[in-house]
């Protein structure tokens, strides 16, 4: 009889150990699954590689990526950039470098994806403002052309112009032009090459004249000359001494 209850009290205790273990599901049982399945920032979709759990995002040029919120899917159980849980749509990050997301599947298994953030260069490049001796220019923007207008006598050979654009480097030929620095000979046309940032380009003409000569108002006379400056000198009559004297024309 004894034997009987002992063997009863072990059966009892085996079916409450096997409705135990049958409430309590193994780390086996558990998903492993951990993917990241889609992932965008700012619209702008990225494209996830599994294979090399990496995911691409192309942004627009002017992009501020220092504190971007991206809006992601997962067949994981959690994701977290460093310590720090990511929530879809809520969680900012800093982008200007690259950022690694831990994805822990339900087993607690992990996959990290390296999510790598470019942002487009810029294709500006026009020349918005152009002086030359001292003379302000006209540009048409559409034609690619500028032309400036010098006072009578200018030196053509060796003018330094002043400008402003809003590419990343211009050049003449092959010597790079530094606004209000760099000399060039304008007895004919100079063609301005602007390149922007994505390396496009634009060619601007730029065409120098001046009067062919200066005429004095009705009714009076006088001589001229060109100063050292390039400048346009009237000849005044000299003091008690007989020598000339110079006015500059302004």
């Amino acid at each position: 009889m004894k034997k009987t209850y002992m063997l009863l009290a072990v059966m009892f205790l085996l079916a409450v150990l096997g409705c135990s273990s049958s409430d309590s599901p193994s780390s086996s049982s558990l998903s492993s699954k951990k993917a990241m399945t889609a992932y965008s920032l700012a619209g702008s979709t990225g494209t996830v590689n599994e294979a090399a759990k990496t995911i691409a995002v192309s942004m627009p040029y002017g992009t501020d990526v220092t504190a971007l919120i991206a809006t992601f899917t997962t067949t994981g159980n959690s994701v977290s950039v460093g310590a720090i849980p990511q929530v879809s749509q809520t969680t900012a990050n800093d982008f200007s470098s690259w950022v690694e997301y831990t994805v822990t599947a339900a087993d607690g298994s992990t996959a990290i994806y390296t999510v790598i953030v470019t942002v487009a260069s810029s294709s500006d490049k026009a020349l918005t403002a152009y002086y030359l001796a001292g003379r302000t220019a006209t540009i048409d923007e559409s034609a690619k052309t500028i032309a400036v207008d010098l006072p009578y006598g200018t030196k053509f050979t060796a003018l330094t112009a002043v400008f402003t654009t809003t590419g990343q480097s211009v050049k003449v030929g092959a010597t790079v032009q530094v606004s209000g620095l760099t000399p060039n000979d304008f007895t004919s046309a100079i063609s301005y090459i602007v390149t922007a940032s994505d390396g496009t380009t634009a060619t601007y003409a730029v065409t120098a004249t001046t009067a062919k000569s200066a005429i004095p108002r009705t009714g009076q006379t006088a001589s001229y000359t060109t100063g050292d400056d390039g400048a346009l000198q009237k000849v005044l009559p000299g003091p008690a001494s007989g020598l000339p004297a110079t006015a500059t024309e302004r």
